[in-house]
């Protein structure tokens, strides 16, 4: 009787078996680490543009030609965040209110003043989807935003809303991908660290 050298339906169906058992294990984690390194990049992408935003700042940049005008604004550059969103503006702060305004009447960043503001939105950043501000803590307390404004020569980092006298100057960030946070610290120096 002859040797065969093919394999038999049942070898076929156990090997099957055994790849799709396998795909199924493995797939869920395939979801929990995309969402993971989702995060992370974009934890990091904000620690970049903070970064980017205080060198800004510490080069004194001047604004584009589309704020009237080319000049290093009054406050600083800044950043400005809000708790269960997915995004963050970066803001010349031209009328040194430490707050990133939206409109106004204003021709040119060099004729902002507190009464009469212009719009000082230079770019709005998108994070990767299901990525949210989780919670914003200035000092150890809550706030639903937070404007963040470097100004050199130091860089000197000024936050609104103002922080409790006397306290110790850390803004906590977190960002959230539902199951999973990472957190990012500034301090009052400009030091700039992500955490977890």
């Amino acid at each position: 009787m002859p040797v065969s050298k093919s394999f038999t339906l049942i070898e076929v169906l156990v090997t099957t078996s055994i790849v799709l058992i396998l795909t199924i294990l493995v797939f869920p984690d395939f979801r929990t680490a995309n969402s993971s390194f989702a995060l992370q990049r974009s934890a990091y992408k904000l620690v970049q543009d903070l970064r980017r935003v205080e060198e800004m700042s510490m080069s004194a940049k001047s604004t584009p030609s589309s704020f009237g005008s080319e000049l290093f604004p009054q406050g600083g550059y800044g950043v400005y965040l809000q708790e269960a969103t997915g995004t963050y503006s970066i803001f010349a702060d031209c009328n040194n209110n430490i707050s990133m305004d939206e409109s106004g009447f204003a021709f040119s960043c060099k004729q902002a003043t507190a009464i009469n503001p212009f719009p000082e939105k230079m770019e709005q950043i998108l994070m990767e989807r299901s990525i949210t501000v989780k919670s914003i803590y200035n000092s150890g307390v809550e706030r639903p935003s937070i404007n963040l404004v470097f100004f050199p020569p130091d860089p000197i980092v000024k936050v609104y809303p103002l922080p409790p006298p006397g306290s110790n100057g850390i803004i906590e960030i977190t960002l959230t991908s539902g199951s999973s946070n990472k957190t990012i610290l500034i301090n009052s120096t400009g030091l700039i660290e992500v955490k977890n």
